[in-house]
């Protein structure tokens, strides 16, 4: 049998250039708590939206094994 997925889209602001080494930090801490779970980071990428000005949202994308029984 194939194995099934489920994903988790996950939104950042962080970045480098905009944020301290707190958010940072702060924000490996979350993700290597996802890597404990079983999720495994798949991209990042950006979310654009329009309307009256083009909001972007930078995510990324993890996923993990379904857990069937």
């Amino acid at each position: 049998m194939a194995t099934q997925w489920e994903y988790k889209i996950v939104e950042t602001l962080v970045s480098a250039g905009h944020n301290g080494p707190d958010q940072i930090e702060e924000f490996m801490a979350y993700i290597n708590e996802l890597g404990a779970q079983g999720w495994e980071l798949v991209t990042d990428t950006i979310i654009y939206t329009k309307g009256w000005q083009t909001t972007q949202y930078p995510v990324v994308l993890f996923k993990r094994p379904t857990l069937h029984e």
